[in-house]
């Protein structure tokens, strides 16, 4: 009994290998092959894999795990189904390279597309993801995300999905407490302004605000990557930037810091109004004033050409 390893100098792929013995006498004398020469097949894969089953081909193997009636559809290559499925509900590839992680019931129909793992989710476009429940990517490069409460789908090449039916929140810091959220049902990013939130308080001259927001120039446009018949309205980041020193970049124009220039924009406004409106009433009851002076002196005239009249 001996043992020999042998080396194909690459991963086992799957291709076609085949195992020839030769013999002769210890130490000298020609070699003389056994015939017939051994085919290698699959059974290395179902050793290092236990539990998995492995579809040889000339190009990538397929490995299929979880129930036994997760499928791989035939002339498939390099399609993965690392577990899930049920009698009921199997997982499915039916385009190559492909791949689902677990689940049930989650078929895999675009090329190079993944499906993580979930319940009822379809990724028929290319390279797209579908993840979640119910989430079917329909184009290309499609990413979804459902939360079960409804069917969502992507049906643009290139978009990003997300059902989220109990709200939205992206974080930007490790301790999840700054970042961007959307309530259920609602239709608008709210940003943090917990003033709790907040350091390096420093308080705005509103009039100061005033005075500068009308030195920046607003205009309309549109993004070189749309339409020219999409149309946008504000000034331009660097504009902004300069004139305020908001924000991180002179490029972006955060909408917490545009609504913030506009509040103060406002007061300004409102103060100056107050003013003028003060200044008016002074003047209304200084116009009275004179009107009534001179309604006395009318009167007093009147009176006197009356006198000057009967002395005649």
């Amino acid at each position: 009994l001996f043992t020999v390893q042998l080396d194909f100098g690459e991963v086992f792929t799957g291709k076609q290998r085949w195992m020839e013995i030769a013999v002769r006498h210890a130490g000298a004398g020609t070699f003389t092959s056994l015939q017939p020469r051994q085919e290698l097949t699959a059974a290395p894969y179902a050793l290092a894999l236990p539990g998995m089953r492995a579809q040889p081909n000339e190009t990538s193997p397929n490995i299929i795990g979880g129930h036994e009636g997760n499928h791989v559809a035939s002339g498939v290559t390099g399609a993965t189904i690392s577990g899930g499925g049920d009698a009921s509900a199997p997982n499915q590839v039916t385009a190559d390279f492909g791949a689902i992680g677990g689940g049930r019931a989650n078929v895999v129909s675009g090329q190079g597309a993944t499906i993580p793992g979930g319940y009822g989710n379809q990724a028929q476009g290319d390279y797209s993801l579908a993840a979640g429940r119910w989430a079917k990517a329909n184009a290309d490069g499609c990413f979804v995300w459902g939360d079960g409460s409804s069917e969502t789908t992507c049906d643009t090449p290139g978009e990003t999905v997300f059902g989220s039916h109990g709200g939205f929140a992206i974080y930007t810091d490790p301790d999840h407490h700054v970042g961007a959220y959307m309530s259920p049902g609602g239709g608008s990013w709210y940003s943090l302004a917990d003033r709790s939130s907040w350091q390096s308080i420093q308080i705005v001259n509103p009039n100061a605000v005033l005075a500068q927001l009308a030195k920046i120039p607003i205009q309309t446009w549109s993004y070189k990557t749309q339409n020219t018949s999409i149309r946008h309205m504000s000034p331009a980041a660097q504009d902004f930037y300069m004139l305020f020193g908001l924000g991180d970049s002179n490029r972006y124009i955060a909408s917490i810091d545009a609504d913030g220039v506009a509040f103060a924009a406002i007061q300004g406004l409102y103060k100056q109004n107050q003013a003028l409106t003060q200044r008016v009433a002074q003047l209304e009851a200084q116009n009275a004033e004179l009107q009534a002076q001179l309604q006395k002196i009318m009167t007093q005239l009147e009176a006197l050409q009356a006198q000057e009249q009967g002395g005649e």
